[in-house]
């Protein structure tokens, strides 16, 4: 009898010992599971951090290229507009000039003519003229008009002369304003080109670190699905221990400001981007339900950060778009809902499964409880 019941003793020692190996097991497996998960969580966020650092750095040099841009643009503008001017001078200039020639032209050929006429005539000479003369007051009087027609021509061609030798100066002294600026210009549009190259540069590591962002998004998506399974059971436990207590909810209007408006938007389009804009208010009034319910924290902040309640929050995918700022339709249903349409009186939702989810209401992909 006493080796019956030892036999017997043994043999449940020997079931509990194994039962406590296979769970211990079956735990250590579940935690090193878990543990690379969240390890991976980790790293996402920190590459996340790293990318969004480095594209505010890119964005600023960014703005600081374009601001050297935008001073270039507005002194190549001012150097042609000079240049303009310049060569409106010069055209002007360069008119006068041949008018000048051209009157120095006339003078000398009319001066010609008086001297062809005065010494060169057959049937008078400026000889008769003088040899005509009454007495020599009158001769000397007629000398003297004729040196001053001479004195006249050559007054003439001298003045011309030294404004058209003026002018030229002016010319060349305009010639070489221009040829500076032409210079100046060559400078402005080289500078403007390396910077313009710069920006292309800059542009494309933005781009670049914008599509590291958007992969990180897509991974941080792809965590979710991991979570939102566990998080299905888990909010389907926490349904059925609900008090009475728990499902009242006041109603109270939520005061908000912008930073509220926007974690509310990129919440709502993390959970339900893709969904109905019924789906969008559906579960941003989950979101003001739980702020209006004693069982949830009473701020928009404390309802999301909440241990194990939002997935997005948890992969950082939540971080990702509150940085960039939510879509304009995910906007307005935040709006609405913060201040006061609330569109369906629950507290839970998750991704509908018609395995499990045998109560609630349905709204596109998701049940609301």
């Amino acid at each position: 009898m006493k080796s019956d019941f030892f036999k017997t003793f043994i043999k449940y020692i020997s079931i509990g010992i194994l039962s406590f190996v296979i769970m211990l097991n079956f735990t250590s497996v579940s935690f090193i599971s878990y543990a690379d998960t969240q390890s991976d969580y980790d790293e996402n966020n920190r590459q996340l951090d790293n990318l969004k650092k480095e594209q505010a750095a890119l964005s600023s040099e960014l703005g600081e290229l374009n601001s050297q841009l935008e001073t270039f643009s507005d002194t190549l503008n001012l150097i042609t507009e000079r240049m303009a001017s310049k060569q409106q001078e010069i055209d002007i200039l360069n008119q006068n000039i041949s008018d000048m020639e051209n009157e120095k032209h006339k003078q000398y050929e009319a001066m010609k003519l008086r001297i062809q006429y005065m010494y060169e005539s057959n049937e008078y000479s400026f000889m008769d003229v003088l040899m005509d003369s009454a007495d020599m007051a009158e001769l000397l009087k007629k000398a003297d008009y004729a040196r001053q027609i001479s004195d006249y021509d050559r007054s003439m061609l001298s003045n011309l002369n030294e404004l058209i030798t003026t002018l030229n100066q002016n010319k060349i002294s305009l010639n070489n304003d221009m040829t500076e600026l032409v210079s100046l210009k060559q400078q402005a549009v080289s500078q403007s080109d390396n910077i313009k190259n710069l920006i292309a540069a800059k542009q494309s590591k933005i781009d670049a670190a914008s599509e590291g962002i958007k992969n990180a998004e897509a991974l941080a998506f792809e965590y979710e699905k991991k979570l939102e399974e566990e998080a299905a059971a888990r909010q389907l436990e926490e349904i059925k221990q609900l008090t009475k207590n728990d499902e009242v909810i006041n109603n109270t209007p939520v005061n908000y400001d912008t930073s509220d408006l926007a974690m509310m938007a990129a919440i709502i389009e993390c959970e339900a981007g893709n969904q109905s804009y019924e789906g969008k208010l559906a579960v941003g009034s989950v979101i003001v339900n739980r702020i209006n319910s004693p069982k949830f924290g009473n701020t928009l902040q404390a309802v999301l950060y909440a241990p194990s309640q939002f997935s997005p929050v948890a992969s950082g995918r939540f971080a990702i778009v509150l940085a960039r700022g939510a879509d304009a339709e995910c906007t307005k249903a935040a709006k609405e809902v913060l201040n006061g349409h609330i569109t369906i009186n629950a507290l839970y939702f998750h991704m509908y499964n018609s395995e499990v989810d045998k109560g609630g209401t349905v709204i596109g992909d998701h049940v609301f409880y």
